[in-house]
């Protein structure tokens, strides 16, 4: 019975050691790490299908960059707010660097202004670099669902 218990126990810390990554179809800001929905605090996130201007599919090169990045490392989270679906807003730490400076950085999402100036830097490193989303001429996720027509 304590060998039982204690067995459970190491599965469930072996869980948490190695996250399951992903992110929503239908909101692409939305992380899921061990089965809970982040999104990350200061970053906006290409929609899921978005495709650029070249054909570059930009919705699926973020969500492949985010799965390379976390899986088999160690994710720590720090909840800064909740958003209006009382989904928790993060920063994450992967291996200790930034996740969403990362990406940023890369060009897979933009620094979200509205809510911080803490990416600013490393948006318009990708910019001057052509990075990623600027080097494709990739619409901001906003004017991406005006042109599709709202869909996602």
């Amino acid at each position: 019975m304590i060998a039982g218990r204690f067995l459970l126990l190491v599965a469930c810390i072996l869980g948490l050691a190695a996250p399951a990554v992903g992110q929503d179809k239908h909101d692409g800001n939305v992380v899921r790490l061990n089965g809970t929905d982040w999104r990350l605090h200061g970053v906006d996130f290409p929609d899921a299908d978005q495709v650029c201007a070249d054909g570059w599919r930009l919705g699926d090169a973020a969500r492949a960059a985010v799965r390379q990045l976390t899986e088999g490392a160690t994710v720590d989270c720090k909840i800064t707010t909740k958003d209006q679906y009382s989904r928790p807003v993060a920063s994450c730490l992967v291996n200790g660097q930034d996740l969403g400076a990362t990406l940023i950085r890369r060009g897979l999402a933009w620094a979200s202004l509205r809510y911080t100036w803490r990416y600013v830097i490393d948006d318009w490193m990708a910019w001057l670099n052509g990075e990623g989303l600027y080097g494709h001429r990739c619409d901001k996720p906003w004017e991406w669902r005006a042109r599709s027509g709202g869909q996602r």
